[in-house]
């Protein structure tokens, strides 16, 4: 089955976002401004959010629901997030092909950020932007804090 658009962003919706820690510098006066911004989806258990191959410029926050990140080369399942995660991190930073697969693993909602509506938002409102973008390297610096440790062992 295909991945379903909403009609709209709900406040529930836009509650889970700001839960987000990409979202933690975010007021509700912030929320009224990008909330026009925000896509939602919807998917069904096994349907397909994002493929490798597949065209990749947006952050999708989990505000329902379970996704599963899958390795395609090995067929191997490398995360599961639920209420309040994120994945495209780097996709909104650096549009580009995906080279992770995500599927929803039961009834799932995101709410989407485009890389498009971010550069826009760069320009109508600055401050805010630079808040969503030091939320989205924290939550990078966050992601790889625990690999560390492996990559300073790996001689080049």
């Amino acid at each position: 089955m295909a991945v379903r658009p909403c009609k709209m962003v709900t406040g529930d919706q836009l509650k889970s976002v700001l839960a987000s820690p990409v979202f933690s510098e975010l007021v509700a006066k912030d929320m009224d401004e990008i909330s026009g911004m925000l896509e939602c989806c919807t998917a069904e258990a096994g349907d397909s959010l994002r493929r490798v191959g597949d065209e990749s410029s947006s952050l999708y926050i989990v505000v329902r629901g379970c996704v599963k990140l899958v390795d395609p080369t090995r067929r191997e399942v490398v995360g599961m997030l639920t209420e309040g995660q994120v994945f495209g991190l780097l996709s909104i930073l650096f549009p580009g092909v995906a080279y992770i697969e995500a599927y929803a693993d039961e009834q799932t909602v995101c709410v989407v950020l485009d890389a498009g509506n971010l550069r826009m938002l760069e320009v109508s409102n600055p401050a805010l932007a630079v808040r969503i973008l030091r939320g989205i390297r924290a939550s990078i610096s966050n992601s790889i804090r625990p690999i560390l440790p492996i990559l300073a062992r790996i001689s080049v």
